[in-house]
């Protein structure tokens, strides 16, 4: 019996010649189409919640915590850790809100030459992104105070740490 169905007896005529038989009722519980839409709904919502909670706030993602305005000296080493390819460098950097202009001086290869690149990044909460114009290098840094530590690709795919330390507030003006 339908959970939904009304519980009210059936209307019986005497004079009809079914009049022992209930009469036809609809049961939404008990109808599957129903169900399956319901079902289908009900993931829909669960989804559309979902992805709303999957991504952060806007606000986080825009929001300027940290500054890196100033100059920055530390170390560039290769990914795994070998010592044999560590290169002091230092990054002279402006902002202005979340946009980051300046220049990069350091080897990017080995036994190279120092080369000074102009660099351009964004800062998004604690996290410096920054490529230089050509691409030739790229990186994402989290920023704490005065200490900056992350990763970097250098050329089509040497990837490098940097742990940066400011010395100094007040940055020059990109060269």
């Amino acid at each position: 019996m339908c959970p939904l169905a009304s519980t009210q007896s059936p209307v019986a005529y005497p004079s009809a010649p079914l009049a022992h038989c209930r009469p036809l009722r609809y049961c939404p519980a008990e109808d599957p189409d129903l169900r399956t839409k319901a079902g289908w709904v009900v993931i829909s919502v669960a989804v559309a919640l979902a992805s709303g909670c999957a991504r952060g706030d806007w606000i986080d993602r825009t929001l300027v915590t940290e500054t890196v305005a100033g100059a920055w000296e530390g170390a560039m080493t290769t990914a795994t850790g070998a010592p044999s390819v560590r290169d002091e460098v230092r990054f002279d950097l402006e902002q202005k809100g979340p946009n980051v202009k300046g220049s990069f001086r350091g080897r990017l290869y080995g036994i190279a030459t120092l080369a000074t690149l102009l660099i351009e990044g964004s800062m998004a909460g604690d996290v410096f992104k920054f490529r230089d114009p050509r691409g030739t290098f790229t990186g994402e840094l989290t920023v704490s105070g005065d200490e900056m530590t992350g990763k970097g690709v250098v050329g089509n795919n040497r990837q490098v740490v940097l742990r940066l330390r400011r010395v100094d507030r007040g940055a020059s003006p990109p060269r």
